[in-house]
């Protein structure tokens, strides 16, 4: 049975280092595809409106690798009570998020005095896929999200959101876990940092479980076959 396998990790960023993890599998199977929940504002921009010269390389990188490193939107800056919040406010995250993903302003200071407004065209081609940090949305964040058109990523250990007409993706399989040799289509979740089914710390039972002749999907490429969970 040739298999069909989703990866998606969590938290992708501007400082994460760990997706050099993802790049080796690639190499390793050439038709492996990841969908990365991308958390677009990083707090070192906020430190210094500098770094979104090295942010606008970071999304360039993002472009080049598109064909097989899908962009979902994780939030807005990662903060768990954000989209736990009213609907208007959630719309505005959303919104906040995709324009980073596509182009948006900063206002710098002038080298001597005063300040000015650089403008950045980043163009990241993201999905309408939405998770909010830590699973963590309110009823009225899952309203926004369907209102924008977008499916939301649910935790399988929880249980669904009942709001009317909002599309869902679901995970069956943790990739700390044992490797579902039975199942037809297996739709994996990690972490790229921090928890029990941390990149680095899965990477070389990634490699040893990951079969080089399966069918690799992003998660838009699942729902387009399979429609939501």
């Amino acid at each position: 049975m040739k298999q069909r396998i989703v990866i998606e990790m969590d938290d992708l960023n501007f400082s994460s280092i760990e997706l050099k993890y993802l790049i080796q599998i690639r190499e390793h199977i050439p038709q492996f595809k990841v969908t990365c929940f991308t958390i677009p504002m990083h707090p070192w921009l906020m430190e210094d409106t500098k770094r979104f010269e090295q942010y606008k390389l970071w999304t360039d990188m993002l472009k080049d690798n598109s064909d097989w490193l899908e962009i979902a939107v994780h939030g807005y800056m990662h903060d768990k009570s954000e989209m736990v919040t009213s609907y208007e406010n959630a719309k505005t995250n959303i919104l906040a998020s995709q324009r980073m993903f596509t182009k948006f302003k900063v206002q710098e200071k002038r080298r001597f005095f005063g300040s000015k407004w650089v403008h950045y065209k980043t163009e990241v081609p993201y999905v309408k896929v939405f998770k909010g940090a830590g699973w963590m949305m309110s009823t009225e964040a899952y309203e926004a999200a369907r209102d924008l058109g977008y499916t939301v990523a649910v935790d399988r250990n929880q249980p669904k959101p009942t709001v009317p007409g909002l599309k869902m993706y679901r995970y069956n399989w943790s990739i700390e876990e044992p490797f579902p040799q039975d199942f037809a289509v297996i739709k994996g979740h990690g972490h790229m940092l921090g928890m029990g089914n941390d990149l680095a710390m899965n990477y070389q039972k990634l490699l040893q479980d990951l079969p080089t002749d399966a069918e690799y999907l992003t998660v838009s490429e699942y729902l387009k076959l399979y429609g939501p969970d």
